[in-house]
């Protein structure tokens, strides 16, 4: 192989993997933009059915008894509004509680996907990311349920961000107010 040759099939192979690495960078970034994944959670507390019903034999001792279960409560309710003209966000956060555990509810979320999206509690003016992380979004679609930490002090921590940490861009945030 003549130098000129070897030079040729060097820069076929430089072009050809700075080239993949271009293609594999634009699709990661704009993936997320053309792609919606849909979460749909059932209420935290709320149950589909009380019992599947099945065919067993009666006996006086298999007769299951009805546990009274305590509805979910809602306590601070917000509406999404957009982070800015291009991420749009649509649908409403509510915090539940039921049996003693509280959650974030996200509700008819519509949001504009991204990558590295996560949500967040935070305070009135504080930065997003210096608030309550609690944890990658589902689903840029559709009704998801979040654990909340038991020391969240939603008087305090009144807005729920979501938040695209790998660009510190806010897509949208939902002021929380008491019901």
């Amino acid at each position: 192989m003549t130098q000129k040759q070897k030079r040729s099939t060097f820069k076929t192979v430089l072009f050809s993997l700075v080239g993949i690495a271009v293609l594999g960078t634009v699709w990661y970034l704009g993936s997320p933009l053309l792609l919606n994944r849909t979460v749909e959670e059932a209420l935290p507390g709320s149950t589909q059915s009380e019992m599947q019903k099945t065919d067993m034999p009666k006996t006086e001792m298999s007769t299951p008894e009805k546990k009274a279960e305590a509805k979910p409560t809602t306590l601070y309710t917000g509406t999404f509004v957009d982070g800015d003209n291009f991420h749009k966000v649509k649908g409403i956060a509510k915090t539940v509680e039921t049996d003693g555990q509280l959650f974030l509810r996200l509700e008819d979320l519509d949001s504009t996907n991204g990558p590295d999206l996560y949500l967040y509690l935070t305070k009135e003016g504080m930065k997003t990311s210096e608030g309550i992380n609690l944890g990658a979004l589902k689903g840029n679609k559709g009704n998801q349920n979040y654990e909340l930490p038991k020391d969240a002090d939603l008087d305090q921590y009144n807005q729920v961000v979501i938040y695209c940490k790998q660009f510190s861009v806010d897509f949208g945030k939902a002021a929380l107010k008491a019901i």
